[in-house]
């Protein structure tokens, strides 16, 4: 009874006394409050966030043991939004004469400005680091949703906890694409930021100058980071960062569809990864692997008329060849524009069917407890997938591409 009427009392001083605002109720560091919310739940609320700074990268790692770790003073500002957890010590930026990308942070602040009324009228010369926390939370959550339209699905199609079916199938372990915990993205100032992070919490699996990809298997959690230092410092360009961006979080979701089992035959997951990013910032082509040097460079990432000559040559892999890339091997730039292209006829022309294959692709394969799932079984999926989705041979399926890339692709 006593604890009963405690909790009465705690409940009508909550009433009689509303919650003041969040930086009245900690002492935050300057560099914490975020100018365009004040750190007020009903601002960053309405702009689409659930909390800042105290969010949890998995259920058993926080944001505060990961700063106790990497360092207070370098001024991480952690948010969280529907689907994603982003950490960032992206520095200002002033925007170069890429009238392109002007255009697009442009854009990109207009659709802001209707959530967060506090952001400029105009767009300023120079990035602020709370903006570009929040145009690149809003990039964060434009990809997922293009890929839950490529997987025609949507919030609903998941369990909100584990071992609960949808519709009577299974799609995973939790709301996040099947994935329990949210996506993680770490874009830091400073490579060696994500080194340390990736030495203390993933098993130090990176590559020196590479992005971290990384699956919290028992959290069922998914992360991608990368830095504007990486690839040699080719990613200073903002519109480079997000097409990379664009790209290591579509794997990274596609990983974790239906939960993190398996992984898709590359020419898959690497294809739908291609569109996305085509859509995005097509002058800055990513890669899981490339052996050629400056693929990019000149008109060199103009790729439709470059597919086009091949089918006109007769010179393109065939589909037979294509669809057993189960991992890349030497990839060169013609192994990418020929699963690339591949990939776009197939959700363009029939994106219903493509998702259903992709959903059948993703369906747990069966395996002996201890033991992970191997290439043959991937490809004995895929062959039986593409049978009852397509039900077309290879050679036919060749045909259909070649004549829709010859009416479709630009010659130029």
């Amino acid at each position: 009874m006593m604890l009963a009427r405690i909790g009465l009392s705690a409940l009508v001083f909550l009433l009689t006394n509303p919650p003041a605002p969040a930086q009245e109720r900690e002492d935050l560091s300057e560099w914490k409050i975020d100018p365009y919310t004040q750190n007020e739940p009903e601002a960053y609320k309405a702009a689409g966030y659930e909390r800042y700074h105290r969010v949890m990268i998995h259920e058993d790692l926080s944001a505060t043991e990961v700063m106790q770790v990497l360092g207070e003073d370098m001024k991480m500002v952690w948010v969280e939004t529907e689907h994603f957890v982003i950490g960032s010590t992206l520095p200002e930026y002033k925007l170069p004469g890429d009238k392109i990308l002007k255009n697009r942070i442009t854009d990109e602040l207009d659709r802001l400005r209707k959530k967060m009324p506090q952001l400029p009228k105009r767009a300023p010369r120079t990035l602020d680091p709370w903006l570009r926390v929040h145009i690149y939370a809003q990039r964060c959550e434009d990809v997922y949703e293009r890929v839950q339209k490529v997987l025609c699905v949507t919030d609903d199609s998941f369990p909100s906890g584990r071992n609960t079916l949808v519709k009577g199938e299974y799609m995973g372990e939790g709301p996040n694409l099947g994935q329990r915990g949210k996506f993680v993205v770490l874009l830091t100032k400073k490579k060696a930021t994500l080194h340390r992070f990736a030495n203390t919490w993933c098993d130090g699996n990176f590559q020196a100058d590479s992005p971290i990809v990384h699956n919290f298997f028992q959290q069922w959690t998914m992360l991608y980071g990368t830095s504007p230092e990486l690839a040699e410092g080719y990613l200073a360009d903002d519109a480079r960062l997000h097409a990379n961006l664009a790209h290591g979080i579509t794997h990274a979701m596609l990983s974790g569809y239906k939960g993190y089992l398996h992984d898709m035959p590359v020419w898959i997951r690497e294809g739908i990864a291609h569109c996305i990013v085509n859509e995005i910032e097509p002058r800055y082509h990513n890669y899981v692997q490339i052996a050629d040097q400056f693929p990019n460079e000149k008109k060199l990432w103009i790729w439709e008329p470059r597919v086009r000559n091949l089918v006109k040559n007769e010179a393109a892999y065939p589909f037979s060849t294509v669809s057993q890339w189960v991992h890349p091997q030497k990839f060169r730039i013609g192994h990418h524009l020929n699963l690339w292209s591949r990939v776009d006829y197939l959700i363009k022309q029939h994106p219903d069917k493509f998702a259903s294959f992709v959903g059948k692709m993703k369906d747990r394969i069966k395996v002996p407890g201890g033991t992970a799932v191997t290439a043959e079984q991937i490809l004995k999926r895929q062959q039986e997938a593409w049978s009852l989705i397509y039900g077309m041979s290879s050679e036919d399926f060749d045909a259909a591409w070649g004549e829709w890339v010859l009416e479709t692709y630009s010659k130029k």
